[in-house]
């Protein structure tokens, strides 16, 4: 994939990919609640949306790839086409924003950046810990894995002792 620049005209009949983030992860839309709000809202001139949650480490799975095929007349720029979409959640309740806008639709070559990326990252404490969530959090929902990441937070804070407040008074 190739990346777009805001200013770029869309070209007629090339599939794009748009990333978005939710700035408000308590509660993740499906992906067809998301594919949802852009049929119903979003410009006439995108067509064959599809919409992917993007993987992540426990809570940090906010992340969206729209593709879709751009069947306008390339006058409209990019940033435009963005800015349309998020209109677009913003009518279905939902507050997105822009990540990255590349030509081309997620495949292998973008799985590949994942691993390669994971690779990068490596073992870090909060990999093991994200890990340990996903699977304890698997199939609890969102809102338990919240619950879950403050339980451990507190308790990690408490054994350490390390903010006022929240001390052992054990003798």
């Amino acid at each position: 994939m190739s990346t777009v620049a805001p200013d770029d005209n869309l070209l007629p009949g090339q599939t794009y990919t748009f990333s978005f983030s939710l700035g408000n992860w308590f509660s993740l839309p499906s992906t067809n609640a998301v594919q949802a709000e852009l049929a119903a809202n979003a410009p006439n001139f995108i067509s064959n949306v599809q919409v992917q949650q993007k993987s992540g480490i426990g809570l940090l799975t906010n992340y969206y790839d729209v593709t879709f095929t751009y069947t306008g007349d390339g006058s409209d720029v990019a940033s435009d086409v963005a800015s349309e979409m998020i209109a677009a959640f913003a009518a279905g309740g939902d507050s997105f924003s822009l990540t990255s806008m590349d030509a081309g639709s997620v495949g292998s070559s973008a799985q590949q950046d994942l691993t390669a990326g994971a690779g990068i990252v490596g073992n870090t404490v909060g990999t093991a810990v994200g890990n340990a969530l996903n699977q304890a959090g698997a199939g609890l929902g969102t809102g338990w894995t919240i619950v879950i990441v403050l339980g451990l937070a507190a308790v990690i804070l408490f054994e350490i002792g390390g903010v006022s407040g929240i001390r052992r008074s054990f003798a």
